[in-house]
């Protein structure tokens, strides 16, 4: 029997709206756990991860291209895939940023695109496909949604309009209580975060290593990052090291060459040239003659 005119069409609202309320539903639970106004993204990534067929979610901002701020994740495997990606510089959600599109990553596709972060996502968490998703309205071009499939799934499991219905009921919250902060005169509570204030760590570490190698801000970051990816830990581990002066940061070695060019540790090439390649690319140590840690000597014994 034929179908009427527009039935497909009604069918399609229908579900758009159901899945609407669904995540309302799920958001109004899950702030009975987390109650706090500063915990808003968690309770966004929880109700995302609750009403669509993935297995995780983490919502982040980006300040500039190497200014990815997390503010809430469903679970600390979704949050340990977002400072990984942080890390080793490269990975979906960052791609997904800069072409300001939404972009699905199979395990292939990962794999291919950003060996780095594949090899590190693989032996941390069982993640093996994202799904990034730009913010829309008062976030665009700063607010992303990011969410993560295990297997059995993978990113066909998901309708990608169905993620991207979720996607625009995250920015309209978001939008709503900002909008009722300008109200206040005040900054939305969730910049407070917990998460937030971990990554803040790291901008603290880039000030020390600035002032003391006197290296400029984003070459500063390029060494934390290349530091914390040789030693197999996460960058905000680190920074919090080089803040509670933990960390032999002061022994690290970054010197001018005559091209205007540096090199780090002695060696390496860095600079421009780091900050727009994998940190796998680097050979790192320090005067004390230390080489690459635990995830530097994976990859040596994979070669």
């Amino acid at each position: 029997m034929p179908h009427a005119p527009g039935a497909g069409r009604r069918s399609t609202r229908w579900r758009s709206v159901s899945l609407v309320e669904d995540f309302r539903t799920a958001l109004a639970a899950s702030a009975v756990e987390l109650p706090g106004p500063e915990l808003l993204p968690e309770r966004l990534a929880r109700a995302c991860a609750a009403v669509l067929p993935v297995d995780g979610a983490g919502i982040s901002l980006f300040f500039s291209e190497d200014r990815r701020l997390p503010l809430g994740a469903s679970d600390p495997m979704s949050a340990e895939a977002e400072r990984l990606q942080f890390t080793t510089g490269e990975g979906p959600c960052l791609s997904a940023h800069a072409e300001g599109r939404p972009l699905l990553a199979d395990e292939a596709t990962i794999a291919s695109r950003w060996p780095a972060y594949y090899d590190e996502l693989v032996s941390r968490t069982s993640i093996r496909g994202t799904i990034s998703l730009p913010l829309e309205d008062e976030l665009r071009g700063i607010g992303a949604l990011d969410l993560y499939v295990v297997p059995p799934r993978d990113i066909a499991t998901l309708s990608l309009q169905d993620a991207l219905t979720v996607t625009a009921e995250v920015a309209a919250v978001f939008g709503a209580h900002g909008r009722q902060a300008r109200q206040d005169r005040d900054a939305p509570a969730w910049l407070d975060a917990p998460a937030a204030a971990r990554r803040s760590l790291v901008w603290q570490a880039m000030g020390f290593v600035n002032s003391a190698l006197c290296v400029p801000s984003p070459d500063a970051l390029a060494l934390l990052r290349a530091h914390a990816y040789a030693r197999g830990q996460a960058l905000d581990d680190l920074a919090a090291q080089v803040i509670g002066r933990r960390s032999p940061w002061r022994t690290w070695h970054w010197t001018p060459t005559p091209r205007g060019r540096s090199s780090v540790a002695g060696g390496a090439p860095s600079g421009s040239a780091v900050r727009h390649r994998s940190p796998a690319a680097l050979s790192l140590g320090t005067s004390s003659g230390r080489g690459p840690g635990p995830a530097g000597r994976r990859r040596a014994s994979r070669g």
